[in-house]
């Protein structure tokens, strides 16, 4: 199945086929490994070339942001491949294999969708970060100030009003809790807020 997504070209058999992986691992994301049949097992060879590599790149090039399947001209294209790859990240075995690189390609694209006019794209990237985000290492990644993943998310926050939009935000902000370095980052700029508005 992999193979058909690396190799494919036509923007409907590359929408079949990324519906069709969610299908396989939505609910059982550890079937991942079934889904590329090019390899056994968790070699180098599927953290370099495996499962998120054809999704994060498009032809030859590989990792770049600009020839991925991320932003495929398709316009489903891109929204089905994240899909899969928040699947995947939210297993806990799935997403040790994604590279860290993967990953701040993954979240960057997130972050652009959440600077989209359209609250529906806004909130299915608060939805992607929120699948993602269930390991730890995702997010320290998330939290990276060389990545504007968390600005994007308190600027909706702050700025819409859509109630499922801010509830799925504030998941987000909830999840990123669970580190300690970034609770105690939170604690100690609300209070400095309290401070300068008391």
């Amino acid at each position: 199945m992999v193979s058909l997504v690396k190799n494919g070209k036509r923007a409907d058999i590359l929408q079949f086929t990324l519906v069709m992986l969610a299908d396989l691992l939505n609910g059982k994301p550890n079937r991942y490994a079934l889904a590329n049949e090019d390899v056994q097992g968790f070699s180098d060879e599927v953290m370099d070339c495996g499962i998120f590599e054809p999704l994060l790149r498009f032809g030859n090039i590989r990792l770049v942001t600009d020839s991925s399947l991320l932003t495929h001209e398709d316009e489903a294209v891109p929204i089905l491949a994240g899909q899969v790859v928040t699947i995947l990240l939210s297993s806990s075995t799935a997403a040790q294999d994604i590279p860290i690189i993967s990953l701040k390609v993954y979240f960057k694209w997130l972050s652009s969708l959440c600077k989209k006019p359209h609250t529906s794209m806004q909130d299915l990237a608060v939805q992607y970060f929120a699948g993602a985000l269930r390991s730890s290492r995702n997010r320290l990644v998330f939290w990276d100030p060389e990545l504007t993943c968390s600005t994007e998310v308190v600027e909706i926050l702050k700025t819409k009003k859509d109630l499922q939009l801010q509830y799925h935000t504030l998941l987000v902000v909830w999840l990123v809790t669970f580190e300690v370095k970034i609770a105690k980052e939170l604690n100690k700029y609300n209070s400095s807020r309290a401070n300068a508005d008391g």
